[in-house]
């Protein structure tokens, strides 16, 4: 699954951004940081964008992130909930088999002007879009300050926010 762009990459080191240019640049990158979490991971996404977090590498990252510790924390905001609720999404299924370890909820209307996408793996690892309609973004696998930054926007939302109540439901 490596990229030659991605090639020796390690969580926690370095430090340069990598341009990204493309949602499966963003996949792969997304999944190679995930891969190596050992504590958090926080999305602020539009709609849990299927293109690059809806494959099942990505998301048995996350399951080995969940199960790897009880401490581990997921969190996952979003502001529309449609493709998830009508084609099904691998994160939210996982979501429903674990949801004592991942939390998802749905962007409080007061940001909904934030129209931007990030991704932070264990405070360091950073994806972020300025722009979250684009793929165009960065990827720095060691970005401590700016994962602090996006994290606190993140808990800002995250605190106004609720569960969506069509993503809890259990479709038997």
């Amino acid at each position: 699954m490596s990229e030659p762009f991605l090639d020796g990459l390690t969580l926690g080191e370095g430090g340069e951004d990598i341009e990204l240019q493309s949602s499966e640049q963003n996949r792969v990158a997304a999944t190679q940081m995930v891969s190596q979490a050992r504590r958090t991971l926080h999305i602020f996404s539009h709609d849990i964008e299927p293109q690059i977090y809806d494959n099942d590498e990505f998301v048995s990252a996350v399951k080995e992130l969940v199960i790897y510790s009880r401490f581990t924390t997921v969190q996952i905001l979003f502001r529309d909930p449609t493709y998830a609720i009508k084609h099904g999404h691998r994160l939210v299924d996982l979501f429903r088999r674990l949801s004592s370890s991942i939390e998802l909820r749905e962007i409080h209307s007061d940001f909904h002007t934030l129209n931007e996408a990030f991704l932070v793996v264990d405070g360091r690892g950073v994806i972020h879009r300025q722009l979250a309609s684009r793929y165009e973004g960065t990827a720095n696998f060691n970005a401590p300050m700016r994962g602090r930054e996006l994290i606190h926007t993140f808990t800002q939302v995250w605190e106004k926010s609720q569960p969506h109540p069509e993503l809890r439901r259990l479709h038997l």
